[in-house]
């Protein structure tokens, strides 16, 4: 199969073999035939004349989803009936394909195609006509990929890569992760963070759409909803009003280990839990940064929460390590500079250790920067909160609020004396800034699915609305 121009609603034609990027095609895992030479276009049929043309991937057309039998045919789902063939059986070149009958010329209907990407191309023709070096194996040179580095497009991704050197230190691995801005050009708004060994799939262009669309949420009034019980029967909740919400990050919580039998699960075990999460192993002996490290947040919370010091009229904050997260990916917003502060105080926070368990550092940031803001906007403490009553559980399926921590922006918290007068007069703390509040989402993947679900279908009906 031939691509005969970069253009989308090409016909594609049969071509004598010559090697070129327009000529190799692979079919990925939703069933789209994708081109290698621009992986955003894939194979589709034209439902009015029955040829196959080129056009941008779309994961809701059927028209561009297939089916690979045992024998090699091509069956379109949009009209199973049909596979992939060649013009009247001719292999003349330069014949555009078309769908034909299952049971009609069965030989023009066999096709070879890998079910992966293929290699990294060469430069230029010339290059790819010239002998190449290689390795003693008869693998290509690492060079001849490295040339390619933050130029290949996959699945809608520029594909960025680095291999970690002999020595390279625990800030020059998690400085990709945790701190890509400087990655970037400042153009880009989003980039998303994968650990290839942890990850066995590679999330497509739509899922990074997806979770960029839940970093945004705009201001909900008091609404009613429902839910219905096991007897049939609807009950009614009024819900409160929610804030305008911008997530700085977007990650998946961690699946915590089971409790003692005191109840408590124990940090350390947390922490294994964490590097099994990674690839690691957790009957290894912990190394002495992470056992420093937990030791040290083990003693923050002790201290921090005792309250036989206090005075009775001080309030009781909890210093709480409780964001318990998977970061085999990481969304992250790289538009506000209060995403940029809080990339920078993880990756601070976690370098100082000099530890690749970037988790713990997470939840040590959350839990000091949620502090921070019960303070500053005198919150209810442990005291007021034993006179508030609690939620009914069934709210958590009506709003994802629970989703959403906020953290302190720069404006946000104690006003310093002077700030809002010329320091005659005593100033009272207070929250001065009433713009967009700033979170991190843990979303998690019962959520993930759910949203996913209703997202599709409303992209689905958008897309209806527009070619209507």
């Amino acid at each position: 199969m031939d691509l005969p121009a970069l253009n989308t609603n090409f016909p594609l034609k049969l071509y004598k073999c010559n090697g070129g990027g327009n000529q190799q095609w692979y079919l990925d895992q939703t069933g789209r035939i994708r081109s290698a030479l621009d992986e955003d276009q894939c194979a589709f049929v034209s439902a009015k004349v029955k040829e196959v043309y080129v056009q941008k991937c779309d994961f809701l057309d059927d028209h561009q989803a297939w089916i690979i039998s045992e024998d090699g045919r091509y069956q379109s789902k949009a009209f199973p009936d049909k596979v992939i063939a060649v013009s009247e059986c001719s292999v003349d070149p330069k014949n555009t394909l078309k769908l034909q009958d299952v049971n009609a010329c069965s030989t023009a209907h066999r096709w070879f195609m890998s079910s992966t990407p293929p290699p990294p191309p060469r430069k230029s023709q010339a290059e790819d006509a010239a002998p190449q070096e290689e390795n003693g194996d008869g693998s290509p040179r690492d060079e001849d990929y490295n040339n390619f580095n933050g130029k290949l497009v996959n699945r809608g991704w520029t594909l960025v890569w680095f291999t970690p050197g002999e020595f390279m230190t625990a800030p020059e691995l998690l400085l990709p992760k945790l701190s890509p801005g400087k990655l970037f050009a400042p153009s880009v708004c989003h980039a998303m963070f994968i650990d290839s060994f942890a990850l066995t799939t590679t999330p497509v262009t739509e899922d990074l759409l997806f979770l960029t669309d839940h970093m945004y949420q705009d201001v909900l009034p008091s609404r009613r909803d429902s839910i219905r019980l096991s007897n049939g029967k609807k009950k009614y909740f009024q819900l409160a009003p929610e804030p305008e919400r911008h997530a700085l990050a977007v990650v998946s919580p961690m699946r915590l280990p089971e409790e003692d039998e005191k109840g408590k699960i124990p940090l350390k075990n947390i922490v294994s839990k964490m590097a099994e999460d990674m690839g690691g192993d957790s009957n290894h002996e912990e190394p002495p940064e992470i056992i420093a490290q937990r030791a040290f947040y083990e003693k923050t919370s002790s201290y921090v929460n005792k309250v036989d010091l206090r005075s009775i009229y001080e309030p009781i904050y909890q210093f709480r390590m409780n964001h318990w997260i998977k970061s085999r990916w990481i969304v992250h917003d790289l538009r506000h500079e209060e995403a940029k502060n809080f990339r920078c105080e993880w990756y601070k926070e976690q370098t100082d250790w000099d530890s690749d368990v970037d988790q713990l550092g997470f939840a040590y940031v959350m839990a000091k920067r949620g502090l921070r803001r019960m303070i500053g906007r005198d919150e209810p403490d442990e005291r007021a909160k034993l006179h508030i009553p609690p939620e009914p559980p069934e709210i958590d399926d009506l709003t994802d609020k629970k989703e959403w921590f906020e953290i302190l922006n720069a404006r946000t918290g104690w006003v310093k004396d002077g700030e809002l007068n010329d320091g005659s007069e005593e100033v009272i703390p207070q929250d001065v800034y009433d713009g967009p509040r700033y979170f991190i989402r843990i979303m998690s993947n019962r959520a993930m699915w759910y949203r996913r679900r209703d997202w599709n279908k409303r992209h689905a009906s958008s897309l209806l609305r527009k070619f209507q």
